[in-house]
């Protein structure tokens, strides 16, 4: 879900920067350099706490 969220977001940013005027180039670099990012960090997660770890550590802290 954190995953499918964080390209959500990479995406909206992506259509804010290119609707307002920001040059192609720099919108798509963004756009992949902030999707790798969003891609890097779920799978070191999911390295760290293994598939469902990260849930069970959100839950016991609640």
């Amino acid at each position: 879900m954190l995953f499918v969220a964080g390209l959500l977001g990479v995406f909206v940013c992506f259509a804010g920067m290119y609707m307002s005027g920001v040059p192609q180039g720099l919108c798509i670099l963004f756009a992949l350099t902030a999707g790798l990012a969003v891609t890097g960090g779920t799978f070191y997660l999911n390295r760290r706490f293994g598939p469902h770890g990260l849930q069970k550590l959100m839950a016991s802290r609640r």
